[in-house]
């Protein structure tokens, strides 16, 4: 790493550091990147250096035959951190007692973590050891020694954590240190809709003003996770509606081209009932067939002016946006655009 880009990756880590120190009252969201300019010995140490004593506060080892390298971004909701890791670390390590000061990803913090790509991962801590495929999770508890190793596999392992200060941790869930350590399957509904609605907050973090409706959701998804993994509660907590509704949204986004696309598709694939799944979008003030159209037109009008698809027939255009018939599609798009769309694309 160049020495102007050393400074500038220091200066951010504490600047992250500032930032999400849990209790603030407003969202930040911040991304730091290290080690993709390294370019000698010197440098990597530099970059060792950075994250174990200004980000993580954690020993850190790196894979075989790699160079350390990776990305963290975090989004501060008020009392929740949410933070994304990628990396090719292969092993972390917190010795209880080694002088690391406090720190929103450090010692009086409970983290709920798992991976969305990698390979195994295996947590100890208190002589507790949990192994951990993809997607599964397990609760840490930063005040103490916790060691951590990950396979790398072809790809960058990415790390995620849901993290709360001791205190705000142990009102919302008073079991927490009984909790900790004890692997959560990634097929359990709750643990499912908290890595899908996480990854959305972290992909597009919410404005201050709804921020705190963020943060409430999340604690919602904390709390059923550790509580009702399996939603047995008859009437689901508001961020459980919220968090699926952006599971079903996210679906919609991936397979909307498919002109075949159905609610009982979509309700298969969220592992919800078709009912469940329109109860929450109505939370939304939206429906399966609204928030499906929706998507259409907006990848259609896209389309319509994008210059690679200027020569493209309207029909075709229609099809690809996952339309299966030409004159619905001129009527919504209608609907929705006030102008057809020859007049869209001629504007």
């Amino acid at each position: 790493m160049r020495r102007g880009a050393w400074r500038n990756a220091t200066a951010l880590a504490r600047e992250i550091a500032a930032a999400i120190v849990c209790g603030m009252g407003h969202p930040t969201y911040s991304v730091i990147r290290y080690g993709y300019e390294d370019r000698s010995r010197a440098d990597a140490r530099r970059t060792l250096a950075l994250v174990q004593d200004e980000l993580f506060l954690v020993e850190v080892t790196e894979a075989p035959g790699e160079k350390l390298r990776g990305t963290l971004e975090t989004a501060s909701l008020g009392t929740v951190t949410l933070a994304r890791h990628t990396t090719r670390t292969a092993a972390i390590r917190r010795r209880h007692g080694n002088g690391y000061h406090p720190n929103p990803i450090g010692s009086d913090t409970f983290q709920l973590t798992f991976q969305t790509r990698g390979g195994a991962m295996r947590l100890s801590q208190r002589a507790r050891a949990a192994e951990m495929g993809l997607g599964d999770a397990a609760l840490i508890y930063g005040g103490d020694a916790f060691e951590g190793d990950f396979e790398i596999g072809d790809g960058d392992n990415t790390i995620n954590a849901i993290i709360l200060p001791s205190e705000a941790a142990l009102d919302h869930t008073p079991h927490a240190h009984d909790a900790a350590i004890k692997p959560i399957d990634a097929s359990r509904a709750a643990l499912r809709l908290l890595r899908s609605y996480a990854g959305a907050v972290l992909d597009a973090p919410p404005s201050e003003a709804v921020a705190a409706i963020a943060e409430r959701h999340i604690l919602d998804l904390w709390r059923a996770v550790l509580d009702d993994p399996d939603l047995a509660a008859p009437e689901p907590a508001p961020g459980i509606e919220a968090a699926r509704a952006a599971l079903v949204l996210g679906l919609i986004a991936r397979r909307y081209r498919d002109p075949a696309l159905s609610l009982e598709v979509i309700a298969a694939g969220a592992g919800l009932s078709p009912r469940a799944v329109q109860r929450a979008l109505a939370a939304q003030s939206t429906s399966f067939r609204d928030a499906l159209s929706a998507r259409r037109l907006a990848r259609a009008a896209e389309l319509l002016r994008a210059p690679s698809w200027s020569a493209v027939k309207i029909v075709d255009i229609a099809y690809a946006s996952g339309f299966g018939d030409l004159s619905h599609f001129n009527r919504a798009f209608r609907a929705r655009y006030g102008m057809p769309p020859g007049a869209w694309r001629a504007g």
